[in-house]
């Protein structure tokens, strides 16, 4: 008898002492939507996360309630962790104060009447997105659950297996773009051709490509043009020809940089002259 009770005392501690370290609190933030129409969707999108990770043991699930009080806080900009942006130290500390340690938030878009998520892991202490996944689905009830489902378990395993994929040069990259540079961790990816442009349009339909979701695409330097063409040209890998592309990198007032890859060489050439744009990405 003595045995069982000092066994339960036991177990009492053990489990007082798990109690008051606490497990890591996991926070469920609003995904950013393309337009209007899919506010109902991110809704769900939001409840179906929220219910597959509150499922998992490893984390404390912080309530809606609870994040609504800590959005309260201006310094937190929660639409740019939506976005997948580097978040501002402000933010980082207004979560860290609220006692956050991990974020999961993304996006909704429609194309071409399916319905394109993302899902991103922050990591609150580091400031980075260690971890995101996508998925295609169907707009039925039923594509969109098993869609939803396919995603969220793809994204819980790459959690606890570690974290995020290893890419490799040639591969495609979450943007659905290709990578050109892959050291420790860092990744650059670029497109496919986005059209024939002046440069002043080059800057801008760059900007705009969403590929894979993401809104950070821009045109690609002068050196970045270099090491496409080192790594993915030269080896014949994406689907580069002899053509001409632009680069961020103005030469005066009236020409900017760009990069022939029919001969590796660089040139320069008036801002309204008509070349290739590519865009690019940086991610971790």
């Amino acid at each position: 008898m003595k045995r069982v009770a000092c066994f339960i005392v036991f177990v009492a501690v053990v489990s007082m002492a798990m109690f008051a370290q606490g497990l890591p609190r996991l926070a469920v933030f609003e995904f950013n939507i393309s337009n209007e129409r899919l506010k109902e969707i991110a809704i769900t999108v939001r409840d179906l996360v929220e219910s597959h990770m509150a499922g998992m043991p490893q984390y404390e699930i912080i309530t809606r309630n609870e994040i609504d009080v800590i959005l309260e806080n201006e310094a937190i900009e929660a639409h740019s962790i939506s976005s997948g942006e580097t978040i501002s130290d402000g933010t980082k500390e207004g979560l860290k104060l609220a006692k956050i340690n991990y974020i999961i938030s993304g996006s909704v878009n429609e194309m071409f009447g399916e319905y394109l998520i993302i899902v991103r892991l922050l990591d609150v202490s580091s400031g980075r997105y260690p971890h995101s996944d996508r998925q295609t689905m169907g707009g039925n009830v039923r594509d969109f659950e098993n869609g939803m489902a396919v995603l969220m378990g793809r994204f819980t395993a790459g959690i606890l297996d570690g974290g995020p994929r290893v890419y490799r040069v040639g591969d495609t990259g979450p943007g659905r773009g290709i990578i050109f540079y892959a050291e420790n961790g860092s990744y650059k990816e670029v497109s496919l051709t986005l059209g024939a442009h002046n440069w002043y349009q080059a800057g801008q339909v760059a900007r705009n490509y969403r590929g894979g979701g993401f809104n950070d695409w821009r045109l690609p330097s002068l050196s970045e043009l270099g090491m496409i063409y080192d790594n993915l040209r030269s080896r014949n890998l994406g689907a580069f020809g002899n053509d001409n592309y632009w680069a961020s990198e103005q030469f005066g007032n009236d020409k900017a940089f760009l990069l022939m890859f029919g001969k590796d060489h660089e040139a320069q050439d008036s801002k309204s002259s008509i070349y290739l744009v590519r865009a690019v990405r940086d991610f971790r």
